[in-house]
C-alpha cells in the first residue's frame, strides 16, 4: 500500500461521506447487528455509564463492543461521530483493574480483554486517542476514569458520568453469536469464543482472506476449550480482513465477516540519531506480519512517511527510511498492516542512542503520576529528563515534569528520580532571593529561572520549553517522563533446571529469559551443539523467548543436550533445562467396540507421525491376556487405528512412542436387548453383544433386580419362563461384568372371567398379569373405578347398556388381553307423564316381553301395573288423575331394576284477573298436587310473566289437586304467560294475566344529561313500542326508552316547560307539569367593541306559561334579554363594551324561569387594524378585536413572521420587534380565525461606517432597513456630512452585499457623523453615524544590529508620537515616524535580554495596529566546549529562544563546519543549548545558526579536554615485563585520526594508539618503568593539544610471586600470587600460627592514641551471599556466628582470625594504626593515610557459593548517639561517575569532628585484580528484618559487594577511617565535648567518644568526578534507618 493511500485510510476513518450520516436517533444495521445513538435527554435514566450498561440491557440490546476494523468505522461513519460533540459511552472499561487493563463489560465480548495499558497493548482492535488512556493510576486505586468513549471518534477514557458526554451507542444483535478472540499474525491458533449450538464433533473452520492478497485455508479442529470455546491450528500467516466460517454438518454453517488479527503492536522504537530524510527507524512489536510491501508506517502528527525495508524479525520487528526530515511530535505513531491501522498510537518508548537510555513522553500529567509501564519487559519508573530532554523535546512539544523536592536547609531544589537523584538542580540565593539553574547538573538549562520559585518552595518543578526555564508551582499542563533500563549483564534461564515439552505436533514454546533486550537485538539459542534454525523472538508479556517447534515423533526435538542462549553477544553458559516433546497422551478411544472385534480408533496428543517408533498394547482385565499391535497413522499427532479382537468386558490400551507410554482404560460394547416375544409366559429376547462363545458363569439376567434363570440359544437369542406373580420392569442383561442398558419388558395380560352385574355396580375379572390394568373395556364401553386385588385379580365399576357385550383389559404397557362376555341388568332413566296426561312413560334399557311396572304406595308397598307398549328401552301405562309424586321400577326375569323417582306434570287450564296493585288469583286444572304419595309437602311455584312470582301457593281444599290458590304482588303489563311448578316440573299450558292502566309519578330532566326526561310512574307496560310521550301535546312525540322502571326520553331542541303525558296502548295518563333548564350552545361572534350578544341554544323558546329569562356576561347584567316563541335564540343588551375588553375572555349564563343556563365564552369577530408606525426597530398596531391572553394573535410583516409581540393594551394595541431582514410591506395580524392587514414602509437605521486609511479612502455604509434600497424600490436621495466643506461622493450601491460605497478624503476632524437621505413621496431620514480612520499596519520591518525599521500605512503623520510593544515585553518601546504615513524607526537594544520572537504592535496617535509576527536577527557572541562524540554546548549571544513569545518554537537551523547541527533548548533570550555532530577536536570549529529565516554570525567553539575513567590490560603487566596492550577508557577521544592523538604511560609514550571509538583507544607500552611507590603508572592523554587528567595504570611486581615462610606457607598453606592461603585453622601471613591451640577470644581494640573522636561507631555486622540479577539472599552468617582468635596484638597493629560455626569459612581482620603520615599502594590504588588514621583490610576464604553467578555481600553498619541534643552530623558519599549505587567516601562531621569512611574501588579476588561496589541500604533491604537490625537506631547501613571467587578475596582498605581532632568546632554549647571510655567492638575497628555528641539530621554530599559544585539535601538520621 502506498503511503498516500494509507493517508486516505486514515482520513476515510475520520472524515465521512454526507450521504452516509443518519440521524443519531435513526438504528444502522451492519453484518446483522444494530447499532442506535441513544441520548440522555431521551431517557429518563441518570447520565452515567452504568445506567447505560441497564438501561441498553433493558432495551433488549447491550452498549456497544468493536471487535472489528469496518465495524468501527461504520459506526462512527453512519453517525457522523467525528464532527458532533456527542462523545458517546461504549461497553468497555477499566473499573475492575483501576485503569491497569480495559476489558468489554457487555454484549457476547463480555470478559474479552481489549487494551493493556501497563504495554500500551491492544488486542484485535482499539483506536484511543493520542495520549489516552489516562487519568487512572492501578498501583494506587486513584484516579477516576475507567469508562471508555468515543471522543468524539477515537477512543478516550472519561468518567462514569462526565458531563461531556451525551449518550450511549446502543448495540442489538449477535448476543449468541460466535466470534475470533485475540490474535496475533504468527499465532499458530485461532481462539473462537461463545460457540453456541455447534455439534462436538466434526468441525470446520474455512478461512477465507477478503483483502486480496493473502491465502485462504482451512483451519484443522484442535480442540475445546469450554463449553464455548474451541481452537484450531493456524498454519498460515494471517492479515488483513477474513470471513471466516464454522460448520459441524448439522446446523446452519456461521460465517464471522470481516475479522482481523490484532492491530500492529508497537512496543518500541529505535530513530536515528539524525531524524533527517533518509534517517532508518527500528520499530519493535508484534502483528507485523511477513511480508514488507504489507506495511506502512506514519510518523509525528504530521503523518511523515517511513518507507519500511527489511524485517529484523518477521512479525515482530522491522526498519523503515523517513521520506522527509522530522522536527517534533516524533512520538505519534501510525502503522497499517494490509489495511489494518493503528493510528497515531503515542506513549511508545524510543531508545536514545546518545544516552542508552530507553525513554518516553508519558501520557499523564505530572500531578497524575502512573507509577509503572512495561515495555519489551522492562519496567518503567517516573524520571527528570535530564540528559534525554532533546529526544524527549522531539518526541512531544509538551512542558516536562521535574520530580524534585525542596531542601530548606540547602535552600535547593534536590532531584528525586533521575540518575543523577539527590543533587540540586536549582538554588535559591541571595537577598532578595534569587533562583539559579545548576549547568554542572542540567546542562541543558540556562542562568534564568522562574521568579516565583523562589516563593513557591514547596512544590515541584517543571521544564518550560518556550523559555525555557524552571517554573513553580507548575501552572502548565506538563507531562511526566519514563525511563527503562535495559539489562547489561549475560542472560540467564529464569527457570532452571526445566524440561520445555511440546506436543509432536510443534508449535510455540515460551523459554523465560532474564536479560532479555529489545525485540530487534539479536538472540541465539542451542541445545547441545546444535543450533535453533527457527527464528527466536521474545515474547514481554511471558518474559519468555518464543521458539517455533516443528512436528516430530518421540522424545527429542534437538538432541539430547542443555540450552544455551545468548542476547547481542553476551552469552549465558550452559544450563540444566532442555526443550522436547510430550509423551503421548490419550484422551479417549473408539467408544464401546462390539465383542466380536473391530477397527479400534486412538484419540490423544503427541503420537508423532513416524509409525516405526509407535506401538499399542491391549490387556484385557479379566483374563490377563496382552495382544500387541502396530497401529496406522489416521491423522498425524492425533489419531491411531488397529484391529480389536473379539473379547469381553474391560480392557486397557497403551501407545508407546519411542519409549514414552500413555495408558487409557476402556471397554467393548455392553450387552443390548433388542426386543422380546411372548408366548404365554415364555419370553424370547433378541440380543447383541453376549458372548462369542458361552460361559454360563460371565453371563446372568435379572427382572425387577430378581434373578431369572436363562436359557442360551446362540449369540443373539436368550430365553426364559415367567413367574406367575411377574409384572413389568427392568431387566438387565450382564455379560463379563458388563450390564446392559435396562430393556423396559412389557408383559400381555390373560382375561379368564368377569362376574355380571348392573350399570354402576363393580365386578370382579380374574386372569394373569393384570397388575397394572390401564383400562377396561365392557362392549366398547370404559369400565370405571379399577382396582388391583393382585396381579390375578382386579375389579371395576361398569356403566351401560347391553348384553352379550365383549370384554378386554388393556394394561399400561399398551398391551390389551383376550376378551371374555358380560351382561348390565334391567335400569330406568326416566318415569314421566308428558303434557300433564294420564299416561305413564318409562325409558330405560334391558328391558323385555317379561316386564312389569311397580309403582310404590304411601306404605312402601308397590302396586303393579302391566305396560301396555313394551320394547328394549320404553314402556307406557295408565294412570288416575289422583295419582302423586311416587316411585316406580321394573322387573324383567325376575331381575328388578332400578327404583326411579316419577313425578307428575301439572296442568292448568284458567287464571282470574287482579288489579295493578295484586291479590289473590284462582287456577284451575289437574295434577296441582302439594305434597307426594307419602304426604309431603313439595314445592310449588308459580309465575306470571317473566318476572312476576305468584306467593303461597295452596290447595282450595285439601283432596282437590285440581284448584290452586296464590297472592299476586303489585305490578303492571298485560298478557302475562302463567306456569306452575311441582316439586321442579313446569306446566305446558297456554293461559296469560293482565294489569290495570299507566300512571306518571314524576317527570324530570336527567341531572347527567339535560337534554334527557325522566319519567317514573305504574303501568306503563312492557314494550317501549307501546308507550307515546308528549310535552305540551306538541305534534313530535318524544323518543323515550325503558330504564328499568322509568321512562327515559330525549327532549328537542324547541321544547319548552309545560305539560307531559302518556298513552301505554289505547290507554292515557294524567298530565304532569314540567320545567327546563335551559342549555346554552354558541354565541354569535362580536367585535370587542360591541355591546350587545347573540345567545344560541336549547329550551330557550317563549310560550304561555315560560316568560321569565335573564342573563349576564363576564358577571356583568343583560340590561335587557329577548327571547322568542319560534328561535332557539336570545339577545342579551349591554351598557357599554368594557366586559369585552379585560385580560381573559368573559363567559356567558342565561335562566330561565329562574333555571341558570351552562356558561360559555365570548365568541370574537376578526380582528381590524386602523393604524401601524415605526418606532425605532419596533412597531406599534392600533385597532380591535386583537385578541388577549386567552388568545395571542399571529403578526407577520411581509412574507415574515414577527416574534416577541406584546400588548400595551388589550384587544386594541400590540408591540412587535421588527426583523433586520424586513421590507416595506403589509402588517397582518391574525386571531380568531380572522386576520387584518396595513401598510407600513420603513425608516432606515445606520449600523456602522467602514474606516480609511489616514490618507483617505472608500467607506462602506451598512444598516438595517436598507432592503428597499438596494433592491431599487425606494430611491437613494443623498449621502452627506453635516459639515460645511466635507462631503462623501462617488455614492455607489453594492447590492449584492448590501453595502453603500462612497469615497472619503484624507485630513477629516476626528469625528464625522454620516446620514442617509430619502426624498420624494417618502420623505425618510435616516440616524447619523459616527466616521473615524483605520489604526496603523505595519506590512514590512528590516533590522540593523538593534535599529528596528517599520514600514507600513495609517502610520499618520510625522508630528504623531508612536511605540512599539513586543508580546513578552512589559512596556512599550518609543519609536519615531520618520515618513508620514509609512516609515517608523525603533531602538530595541535597551531590551534586547527580554525580546521574544512574537506579536508586536505599533502604536500612533490615539490608534493600534493589530499584531505582527517580529522575528529578530540573532547574534553570536561565544560558546561552550563540546563532545568529540557530538553532544550538547551553550552558545551565547542575543535573540537566541527556542520559543517565541506564545510558547510555540521557533523554526532553527544550526550549521558547523561539523556538518548540521540541532537546536535543543533556549536557557533565556541569551544563551542556548545546540546539539552539534561528532568530529570536534582544537580549538576552531565553527558554528552559526538561523532563527525563523534571521541568519546570525559565525562563531568559533573548542572541543572538550579527554576525560580518563579506567584502564585495561590484555594480560597482567609484571614490573620488569616485556609490557603489552593497552586499552584506555574514557570520553571525547578523537575519532578517524590517530595522527591527532598522544598517549604517555610513566612519562613515556605509548606507542600506536588507535582510536576505537570516543570512549575507547588501545596502545602497546613497550617501555615499562618502575611503578611509583611499587604499583602505579601515571596515564595522560593528549588530543590535538587538549590532555586529560592523570590517572594510574597497574602493574604486577614479578619479584613479589613468592611466599614467605620456610617452606612457603609454613608447609600449612599454598602460596597463591604471592600470597598464603591457609589450610584448616593455621593462620598468619605464613601460616605460621595454629588457631587451635589458641583461646577464642573477642578481637581487640586500637587506641588511637590521642585522638578526640565522637561517640560515632562502625562495625561489620554479617555476610551474605546474593543471587546476581534477582538481588535475593540465598546465604547469609551474622558475624555473632564468628569464633575468633586474636594472632596479633600491638599498639599500632591488630590481627584477628575467625571461623564461622559449622563451616570452613575464615574471615580475617588486621588493622593498623597510623601514628604519623603514609602512603599505602593495594591492587593498583594509592591511598594517603593521614595521622591518627586507621586501615582496615578484610579477608574471606573458602566460601560455599551456590552459583559462580551469585555475589558475596559484607555489610557494615555506622551508628549515630542515641541523645537528643541539636548537633549538625553531615553524611556525605562520593559515588563513580557510572553507577549511583557506587559510593567511595562517606564523611561524618559531628561536633567539630570529621570521620570518614573510604571504600576502595579495587580488591584482590583469587589473587587476580578485580573491582567492587559499594551502595548505601534502605529500609526495604531484608537485612533490617535480622534480629541484630530490628532493635537498633541512628544506623545508617552499607554494603561491599565482591564477585564470585573459588578461594579468597581480600579488601584492603575496606574501610579507612580518617580520624581528625583539630578541626574548628562547629557546634553549639549544648553539645557535650567530653570524652568517654572506648568500646569493645565486634570486629576490630574503633569505637569513638564523646557522650554527649548527637546528630539529629544528616546531610549527604554526593561528589561526581569532574564536578566542581556540590548538591545537598537533608534527611533525617532515623528515617534513613
Amino acid at each position: 500500500m502506498k503511503f498516500e493511500s494509507l493517508v486516505l485510510l486514515i482520513v476515510s476513518l475520520v472524515f465521512i461521506q454526507i450521504s452516509l450520516v443518519n440521524s443519531w436517533g435513526t438504528p444502522v444495521t451492519f453484518l446483522g447487528h444494530t447499532y442506535q445513538i441513544i441520548l440522555w435527554n431521551e431517557t429518563t435514566i441518570n447520565a452515567d455509564w452504568s445506567s447505560a450498561y441497564q438501561d441498553a440491557i433493558n432495551r433488549g440490546g447491550y452498549m456497544a463492543t468493536f471487535l472489528k476494523q469496518a465495524e468501527s468505522s461504520f459506526v462512527i461513519n453512519s453517525f457522523n461521530l467525528t464532527t458532533n460533540l456527542l462523545r458517546p459511552f461504549i461497553g468497555g472499561n477499566s473499573l475492575a483493574t483501576y485503569g491497569k487493563k480495559f476489558y468489554w463489560e457487555a454484549g457476547p465480548e463480555k470478559g474479552e480483554l481489549f487494551y493493556d495499558r501497563d504495554m500500551n497493548k491492544g488486542y484485535l482492535y482499539n483506536n484511543w486517542s493520542p495520549n489516552q488512556p489516562d487519568r487512572a493510576n492501578p498501583q494506587t486505586g486513584q484516579g477516576t476514569e475507567f469508562y471508555v468513549n468515543l471522543h468524539p471518534a477515537m477512543w478516550n477514557d472519561y468518567q462514569i458520568n462526565a458531563s461531556a458526554v451525551l449518550g450511549y451507542v446502543l448495540e442489538t444483535g449477535g448476543e449468541n453469536d460466535p466470534y475470533m478472540s485475540s490474535l496475533e499474525t504468527d499465532s499458530i491458533e485461532i481462539v473462537f469464543k461463545n460457540v453456541k449450538g455447534f455439534q462436538r464433533n466434526g468441525i470446520t473452520i474455512n478461512v477465507v482472506s477478503v483483502s486480496g492478497n493473502k491465502a485462504s485455508f482451512q483451519c484443522p479442529f484442535k480442540k475445546w476449550l469450554s463449553d464455548t470455546s474451541f481452537s484450531c491450528y493456524k498454519h498460515y500467516t494471517m492479515s488483513g480482513q477474513y470471513n471466516i466460517t464454522i460448520a459441524d454438518g448439522v446446523r446452519t454453517p456461521f460465517t464471522i465477516e470481516l475479522v482481523h488479527p490484532n492491530m500492529p503492536y508497537v512496543s518500541a522504537v529505535v530513530p536515528p540519531t539524525n531524524m533527517v530524510t533518509g534517517g532508518i527507524f527500528t520499530i519493535n512489536g508484534a502483528s507485523f506480519s511477513d511480508n514488507i510491501s504489507e506495511l506502512t508506517v506514519l510518523i509525528s502528527s504530521t503523518l511523515v512517511p517511513c518507507n519500511p525495508t527489511a524485517y529484523i524479525l518477521p512479525h515482530r520487528s522491522f526498519t523503515c527510511t523517513l521520506a522527509a526530515d522530522l522536527t517534533a511530535n516524533v512520538a505519534q505513531i501510525t502503522v497499517g498492516v494490509n489495511g489494518i491501522v493503528l493510528e497515531r498510537r503515542t506513549r511508545i518508548p524510543f531508545y536514545n542512542q546518545l544516552t542508552g537510555h530507553l525513554v518516553i513522553q508519558g501520557g499523564n500529567f505530572f500531578w497524575e503520576p502512573y507509577m509503572t509501564y512495561n515495555y519489551e519487559g522492562k519496567g518503567a519508573v517516573p524520571f527528570t529528563p535530564l540528559d534525554d530532554y532533546v529526544l524527549l523535546g522531539l518526541l512531544e512539544n509538551t512542558p516536562q515534569c521535574f520530580n524534585t523536592t525542596y531542601d530548606s536547609a540547602t535552600t535547593s531544589y534536590i532531584l528525586a528520580d533521575s540518575p543523577k537523584a539527590g543533587q540540586a538542580v536549582v538554588t535559591i540565593s541571595g537577598s532578595p532571593s534569587v533562583a539559579t539553574c545548576q549547568k554542572t547538573v542540567f546542562a541543558g538549562c540556562g542562568s534564568l529561572v522562574d521568579p516565583n520559585v523562589t516563593s513557591s518552595r514547596t512544590a515541584p518543578l517543571g521544564w518550560l520549553n518556550s523559555k525555557p526555564w524552571f517554573v513553580s508551582p507548575i501552572t502548565t499542563s506538563c507531562k511526566l517522563s519514563y525511563l527503562f533500563d535495559l539489562p547489561n549483564f549475560n542472560p540467564y534461564f529464569t527457570e532452571n533446571p526445566k524440561a520445555y515439552l511440546i506436543s509432536t505436533y510443534g508449535g510455540l514454546i515460551y523459554v523465560p529469559v532474564t536479560g532479555l533486550r529489545l525485540t530487534s537485538s539479536k538472540y541465539e539459542m542451542y541445545q547441545g551443539s546444535s543450533k535453533f534454525t527457527q527464528y527466536l523472538s521474545p515474547n514481554w508479556e511471558f518474559m519468555a523467548l518464543e521458539v517455533n517447534i516443528p512436528p516430530g515423533t518421540g522424545t527429542h526435538f534437538m538432541e539430547n543436550g542443555f540450552l544455551t542462549v545468548s542476547v547481542d553477544g553476551k552469552s549465558s553458559g550452559l544450563s540444566q533445562s532442555y526443550i522436547g516433546y510430550l509423551p503421548p497422551t490419550i484422551n479417549t478411544t473408539t467408544a464401546n467396540p462390539p465383542t466380536n472385534g473391530t477397527l479400534l480408533t486412538v484419540f490423544g496428543d503427541s503420537f508423532g507421525a513416524d509409525p516405526s517408533k509407535i506401538s499399542i498394547t491391549v490387556t484385557f482385565q479379566t483374563t490377563g491376556q496382552q495382544s500387541t499391535f502396530s497401529p496406522n497413522i489416521l491423522v498425524p499427532h492425533q489419531q491411531l487405528t488397529f484391529n480389536l479382537i473379539p473379547g469381553s468386558g474391560y480392557f486397557s490400551v497403551k501407545v508407546n512412542v519411542d519409549g514414552q507410554n500413555s495408558t487409557y482404560h476402556s471397554n467393548y460394547h455392553i450387552p443390548v436387548i433388542n426386543n422380546h416375544i411372548q408366548n404365554q409366559k415364555l419370553i424370547t429376547l433378541s440380543v447383541d453383544n453376549s458372548l462369542v462363545n458361552y460361559v454360563q458363569s460371565m453371563m446372568s439376567l435379572t427382572l425387577n433386580s430378581i434373578t431369572i434363570p436363562l436359557v442360551y440359544n446362540n449369540y443373539t437369542s436368550i430365553s426364559f419362563t415367567l413367574p406367575d406373580d411377574a409384572y413389568d420392569g427392568p431387566l438387565i442383561l450382564t455379560v463379563d461384568g458388563l450390564p446392559s442398558e435396562i430393556y423396559n419388558l412389557t408383559l400381555v395380560p390373560i382375561l379368564n372371567d368377569i362376574q355380571w352385574v348392573g350399570s354402576g355396580n363393580e365386578t370382579q375379572l380374574t386372569g394373569h398379569f393384570l397388575y397394572q390394568p390401564d383400562s377396561i373395556t365392557i362392549g366398547g364401553v370404559q369400565c370405571a373405578s379399577i382396582s388391583v386385588t393382585f396381579s390375578q385379580s382386579i375389579s371395576c365399576t361398569p356403566t351401560g347398556t347391553g348384553i352379550n357385550l365383549n370384554t378386554i383389559v388393556k394394561l399400561g404397557n399398551g398391551f390389551s388381553s383376550n376378551t371374555v362376555l358380560f351382561s348390565y341388568q334391567a335400569v330406568i332413566d326416566t318415569a314421566t307423564n308428558p303434557s300433564g296426561q294420564e299416561t305413564l312413560e318409562i325409558n330405560g334399557n334391558n328391558f323385555n316381553q317379561d316386564s312389569i311396572i311397580n309403582i310404590q304406595n304411601a306404605d312402601g308397598t308397590f302396586t303393579i301395573i302391566t305396560p301396555s307398549n313394551i320394547d328394549l328401552d320404553f314402556q307406557n301405562a295408565t294412570i288416575p288423575l289422583t295419582q302423586k309424586n311416587t316411585f316406580v321400577s321394573v322387573t324383567t326375569n325376575g331381575m328388578t331394576s332400578n327404583l326411579k323417582e316419577f313425578k307428575l306434570t301439572p296442568f292448568v287450564t284458567s287464571i282470574t284477573s287482579i288489579s295493578t296493585l295484586g291479590g289473590e288469583v284462582t287456577i284451575l286444572g289437574n295434577y296441582l298436587n302439594v305434597d307426594n304419595v307419602k304426604g309431603i309437602t313439595v314445592p310449588v311455584l308459580v309465575k306470571i310473566g317473566p318476572t312476576i312470582q305468584c306467593q303461597s301457593p295452596k290447595l282450595a281444599l285439601p283432596t282437590d289437586n285440581q284448584k290452586l290458590l296464590c297472592q299476586v304482588p303489585p305490578g303492571t303489563g298485560s298478557n302475562l304467560n302463567v306456569t306452575v311448578s311441582v316439586d321442579g316440573i313446569v306446566s305446558n299450558s297456554n293461559i296469560q294475566f293482565s294489569f290495570g292502566k299507566p300512571s306518571i309519578a314524576t317527570a324530570f330532566q336527567n341531572p347527567l344529561n339535560l337534554k334527557q326526561l325522566i319519567i317514573t310512574g305504574n303501568n306503563f307496560g312492557t314494550e317501549i313500542s307501546d308507550i307515546i310521550v308528549k310535552l305540551n301535546q306538541d305534534s313530535v312525540p318524544l323518543n323515550c326508552i325503558f330504564n328499568q322502571s322509568n321512562l327515559n326520553c330525549d327532549l328537542l331542541q324547541s321544547s319548552s316547560g309545560g305539560y307531559v303525558s302518556l298513552q301505554v296502548v289505547d290507554q292515557q295518563s294524567d298530565n304532569y307539569n314540567l320545567e327546563l333548564t335551559p342549555i346554552i350552545v354558541s354565541v354569535d361572534p362580536v367585535a370587542s367593541t360591541a355591546t350587545s350578544i347573540t345567545i344560541n341554544g336549547w329550551f330557550l323558546r317563549s310560550n304561555a306559561i315560560i316568560t321569565d329569562y335573564t342573563g349576564e356576561i363576564g358577571g356583568v347584567q343583560c340590561n335587557t334579554i329577548n327571547s322568542y316563541a319560534a328561535q332557539d335564540y336570545v339577545i342579551c343588551a349591554l351598557s357599554d363594551n368594557s366586559v369585552l375588553v379585560s385580560n381573559h375572555t368573559p363567559s356567558v349564563i342565561v335562566s330561565v324561569q329562574s333555571k341558570p343556563s351552562n356558561s360559555l365564552p365570548v365568541q370574537y369577530s376578526t380582528p381590524t387594524i386602523a393604524l401601524v408606525v415605526q418606532i425605532g426597530r419596533n412597531m406599534k398596531i392600533q385597532g380591535n378585536t386583537f385578541g388577549n391572553l386567552d388568545s395571542l394573535p399571529a403578526i407577520t410583516y411581509g412574507s415574515e413572521t414577527l416574534n416577541g409581540c406584546t400588548f400595551t393594551t388589550i384587544q386594541s394595541e400590540i408591540s412587535c420587534p421588527i426583523p433586520v431582514t424586513s421590507v416595506n410591506g403589509l402588517v397582518t395580524l391574525s386571531v380568531y380565525q380572522g386576520q387584518d392587514d396595513f401598510q407600513l414602509n420603513l425608516t432606515p437605521i445606520l449600523e456602522s461606517v467602514a474606516y480609511t486609511l489616514t490618507s483617505g479612502g472608500v467607506t462602506n455604509i451598512t444598516g438595517v432597513y436598507l432592503n428597499d434600497i438596494f433592491s431599487g424600490v425606494i430611491p437613494l436621495s443623498i449621502v452627506s456630512i453635516p459639515f460645511a466643506t466635507s462631503t462623501c461622493d462617488n455614492i455607489q450601491l453594492d447590492t449584492v452585499n448590501n453595502v453603500i460605497h462612497c469615497q472619503v478624503p484624507g485630513g477629516l476632524p476626528a469625528i464625522v457623523l454620516f446620514r442617509i437621505d430619502i426624498s420624494g413621496s417618502f420623505g425618510i431620514q435616516s440616524n447619523s453615524l459616527r466616521f473615524e480612520y483605520l489604526p496603523p499596519s505595519v506590512l514590512h520591518y528590516s533590522q540593523s544590529q538593534f535599529i528596528l525599521t517599520l514600514t507600513g500605512e495609517s502610520f499618520g503623520l510625522t508630528s504623531y508620537a508612536s511605540t512599539l510593544s513586543v508580546h513578552g515585553y512589559p512596556s512599550p518601546i518609543n519609536c519615531e515616524i520618520i515618513v508620514n504615513h509609512v516609515t517608523i524607526t525603533c531602538d530595541i537594544e535597551y531590551a534586547e535580554s527580554q525580546l521574544l520572537n512574537g506579536e508586536a504592535k505599533v502604536s500612533s496617535n490615539t490608534d493600534t495596529s493589530e499584531a505582527f509576527t517580529l522575528n529578530f536577527t540573532p547574534i553570536l557572541i561565544e560558546s561552550t566546549k563540546a563532545q568529540t562524540k557530538g553532544g550538547l554546548i551553550t552558545v551565547t549571544g542575543h535573540f537566541l529562544s527556542l520559543k517565541n513569545s506564545n510558547s510555540q518554537n521557533n523554526i532553527i537551523s544550526v550549521s558547523t563546519n561539523l556538518g548540521d547541527a540541532i537546536a535543543d533548548k533556549s536557557l533565556s533570550s541569551n544563551s542556548m543549548i545546540v546539539k552539534v555532530p561528532s568530529g570536534a577536536h582544537g580549538i576552531e570549529n565553527q558554528l552559526k545558526l538561523t532563527i525563523n529565516g534571521k541568519e546570525s554570525n559565525n562563531i568559533s567553539f573548542s572541543a572538550e579536554n579527554p576525560s580518563l575513567v579506567d584502564t585495561y590490560t590484555n594480560g597482567k603487566l609484571y614490573y620488569p615485563g616485556d609490557g603489552g596492550y593497552v586499552t584506555i577508557v574514557g570520553t571525547n577521544f578523537i575519532l578517524n585520526n590517530n595522527d591527532l592523538v598522544q598517549v604517555t604511560i610513566g612519562g613515556n609514550q605509548c606507542e600506536q594508539p588507535n582510536v576505537i571509538s570516543d570512549t575507547q583507544l588501545i596502545c602497546h607500552y613497550k617501555d615499562l618503568v618502575k611503578p611509583v611507590d611499587q604499583f602505579g603508572l601515571g596515564v595522560v592523554v593528549t588530543c590535538d593539544g587538549l590532555s586529560s587528567d592523570e590517572m594510574f595504570l597497574f602493574l604486577y611486581d614479578s619479584n613479589s610471586a613468592s611466599c614467605q615462610g620456610t617452606p612457603q606457607c609454613s608447609g600449612n598453606g599454598n602460596c597463591f600470587n604471592g600470597r598464603c592461603l591457609c589450610t584448616g585453622n593455621f593462620t598468619g601471613q605464613s601460616c605460621e600460627i595454629d588457631g587451635n591451640t589458641s583461646t577464642p577470644q573477642q578481637p581487640g581494640t586500637v587506641d588511637p592514641d590521642g585522638a578526640k573522636f565522637s561517640n560515632f561507631s562502625v562495625f561489620f555486622t554479617h555476610i551474605r551471599e546474593v543471587e546476581a540479577t534477582t538481588k535475593k539472599v540465598v546465604l547469609i552468617y551474622p558475624v555473632s556466628e564468628l569464633k575468633w582468635n586474636v594472632t596479633k596484638n600491638s599498639t599500632t597493629q591488630l590481627q584477628s582470625v575467625g571461623i564461622i560455626n559449622g563451616t570452613s569459612i575464615k574471615v580475617q581482620v588486621n588493622t593498623t594504626l597510623f601514628l604519623k603520615p603514609e602512603t599505602i599502594h593495594f591492587a593498583g590504588d594509592i591511598l594517603q593515610m593521614t595521622a591518627n588514621s586507621l586501615k582496615y583490610q578484610l579477608s574471606i576464604e573458602q566460601w560455599p557459593f551456590t552459583s559462580k553467578f551469585n555475589t558475596l555481600e559484607i555489610i557494615y553498619a555506622m551508628q549515630s548517639p542515641q541523645s537528643e541534643q541539636i548537633c549538625k552530623e553531615t553524611l556525605s558519599s562520593n559515588q563513580t561517575i557510572d553507577n549511583q549505587d557506587d559510593i567511595r567516601t562517606i564523611t561524618v562531621q559531628l561536633n567539630g569532628q570529621v570521620f570518614i569512611s573510604q571504600f576502595s574501588k579495587r580488591i584482590y579476588s583469587d589473587g587476580r585484580v578485580t573491582t567492587t561496589s559499594t551502595k548505601l541500604l534502605d529500609k526495604s533491604d531484608s537485612i533490617y528484618q535480622t534480629p541484630f537490625y530490628q532493635n537498633q537506631q541512628n544506623l545508617t547501613v552499607v554494603s561491599l559487594t565482591t564477585p564470585h571467587f573459588q578461594n579468597s578475596t581480600i579488601i584492603d582498605p575496606s574501610f579507612q577511617l580518617l580520624l581528625q581532632s583539630n578541626l574548628q568546632k562547629t557546634t553549639s554549647d549544648t553539645c557535650s565535648q567530653t570524652e568517654s571510655k572506648k568500646s569493645l567492638w565486634w570486629i576490630s575497628l574503633i569505637v569513638v567518644g564523646a557522650a554527649g555528641g548527637t546528630a539529629a539530621a544528616i546531610g549527604t554530599i554526593i561528589y561526581k568526578k569532574k564536578q566542581a559544585k556540590v548538591s545537598k539535601y537533608e534527611s533525617s538520621l532515623r528515617s534513613i534507618n
